[in-house]
């Protein structure tokens, strides 16, 4: 999978631009990711421990990271890795429910997605 600019830049740890409304922005980069994941066809992936699955995966989990350390301050550090995956995982899920629902719109995945997000900035302070 090609990484946008952006995304690379967020994955090596960099702050994130801060142009448009932080939601949008990072509603538009899970958006591309869903896009890009949508032609994936659900089957066993017998080769998931191979080392190029596991980088993307390490790279996805930084963005998150990245992005969860510039509009979300206040996570306990131990914590961001861990949540990092979280929002990987469920981004990446809605991406398989999508598959089994083509007829709905991206939109609704997007809202979905960042409902997921604005809950886990919403725990913050806690």
């Amino acid at each position: 999978m090609a990484w946008s600019r952006r995304g690379r830049r967020l994955a090596q740890g960099p702050a994130v631009e801060r142009s448009g409304s932080r939601v949008r922005a990072e509603a538009d980069e899970r958006r591309l990711v869903v896009e890009r994941l949508r032609p994936v066809r659900r089957r066993s992936c017998p080769g998931a421990r191979k080392a190029g699955h596991r980088e993307l995966q390490r790279r996805q989990r930084a963005t998150d990271v990245a992005l969860l350390r510039e509009y979300v301050p206040g996570l306990p550090e131990a914590e961001l890795e861990p949540l990092g995956e979280a929002i990987r995982s469920s981004l990446y899920g809605l991406a398989l429910w999508w598959l089994d629902r083509p007829e709905q719109p991206r939109e609704v995945l997007v809202r979905a997605m960042v409902r997921i997000t604005r809950g886990l900035a919403a725990t913050a302070g806690d």
